[in-house]
């Protein structure tokens, strides 16, 4: 059967009924929602190279605001923190206070992603916690960054 006959035997009301019911180089029509399905895959194909380059971006640009977002400046962690990590282990009350006291910019520092708080908690030292929370009470960020300016 050819096209022209094809169109003479079908009765065609509308445009989209006819390009949903015919398809080349065969005879048998698509059904509409096949027809919209290659329609919208079609579509869909012009911008998968463009997600491509734009998701890695986006996924970038939103995990490097999500770390900063909500926290205060944090400064870069000095090569005294493992050593005051290394007394907050140990127990060594002393040396942690003065250790905090000679650089009081540490408190507000992170060591390894985390915070001298959460480095008492992960080690479940509560004195060494109190001394903390009692240096940042007596250091607050503004009071400490100061100092060290």
């Amino acid at each position: 059967m050819s096209f022209k006959q094809y169109i003479k035997n079908e009765k065609v009301k509308d445009g989209i009924e006819y390009l949903s019911t015919f398809s080349l180089p065969f005879v048998i029509g698509l059904g509409p929602n096949d027809f919209w399905a290659i329609m919208f895959i079609g579509c869909l194909s012009l911008f998968v190279p463009k997600l491509a380059f734009i998701i890695p971006i986006y996924v970038l640009f939103n995990t490097t605001k999500r770390r900063s977002h909500g926290k205060a400046k944090r400064i870069q962690a000095p090569k005294e923190m493992e050593q005051i990590v290394l007394f907050i282990q140990s127990n060594k009350l002393e040396s942690l206070t003065e250790a905090i006291e000679s650089n009081p910019t540490i408190l507000h520092c992170d060591y390894k992603k985390q915070t001298l708080l959460s480095w008492c908690k992960f080690y479940n030292n509560t004195k060494a916690l109190m001394v903390v929370l009692q240096m940042i009470k007596k250091y607050p960020p503004e009071k400490a960054y100061a100092m060290a300016a």
